[in-house]
C-alpha cells in the first residue's frame, strides 16, 4: 500500500493498492498468512472488515523502513485503523497516528477481533512529541481510548509502544 496507487493497482511494489481495504480485498485463502506492506504516509482512515472473516488465516501490517518512514494518519478526522475482522491481526514497523474519534483515536479493536503490536508499533507520537496535556498536543485523541479503544484483545509485545496520546 502506497500513497501513490498504481493503475491498476495490482499490489506490487511498481502498483501498489491505495488503502489497507483495496488490500484485503484480494484476500481470498483461510490457510494464507497475508503481509500488507505500508510504503510512505498513507491518510486517513483504513479498515479492515469482517468481510474478512474466513478470508485469510492472519494479517500482518508492516512498514517497509520503521516507525518513523511508513505511517498511517489519520488526517485528525476519525479512527485511524478499525480492525472489525475475526482473523488476527499484527502490526509492527509502523506510526500510526493522527486521530481524533469519540473512540479509538488510533486504532479501534472491535469484539472479537485480535490486534497484536510488535516491535516498531508505534501508536502515538515520539519522544520528540509534545506531553499529551491536551488533545491539541497529542499524537491521537478520542473521548474515549485515545490511542487505543478495544472491545476485543490487544496483546503490546516488547519493542511496541502506545504513547502521547490523549482522552478526556
Amino acid at each position: 500500500v502506497a500513497p501513490e496507487a498504481g493503475s491498476p493497482a495490482l499490489g506490487t511494489a511498481e502498483k501498489p493498492f491505495g488503502s489497507i481495504a483495496d488490500a484485503a480485498a484480494a484476500m481470498n485463502s483461510d490457510t494464507a498468512n497475508y503481509t500488507i506492506r505500508i510504503s510512505g504516509k498513507i491518510s486517513g482512515t483504513q479498515k479492515l472488515a469482517n468481510t474478512l472473516n474466513g478470508r485469510a488465516k492472519s494479517i500482518t501490517l508492516c512498514g517497509l523502513t520503521g516507525n518513523t518512514a511508513d505511517s498511517l494518519y489519520g488526517n485528525n478526522a476519525g479512527t485511524v485503523l478499525i480492525d472489525s475482522t475475526t482473523v488476527p491481526v499484527t502490526v509492527k514497523n509502523l506510526k500510526i497516528s493522527g486521530g481524533n474519534a469519540v473512540k479509538g483515536g488510533g486504532i479501534i479493536v472491535a469484539s472479537g477481533a485480535t490486534v497484536t503490536l510488535e516491535s516498531g508499533a508505534l501508536i502515538g507520537g515520539t519522544a520528540g512529541t509534545a506531553a499529551a496535556s491536551s488533545n491539541s498536543a497529542c499524537a491521537n485523541y478520542a473521548q474515549q481510548g485515545g490511542g487505543v479503544y478495544s472491545e476485543g484483545t490487544l496483546i503490546l509485545k516488547n519493542g511496541s509502544a502506545v504513547i502521547y496520546n490523549y482522552s478526556d
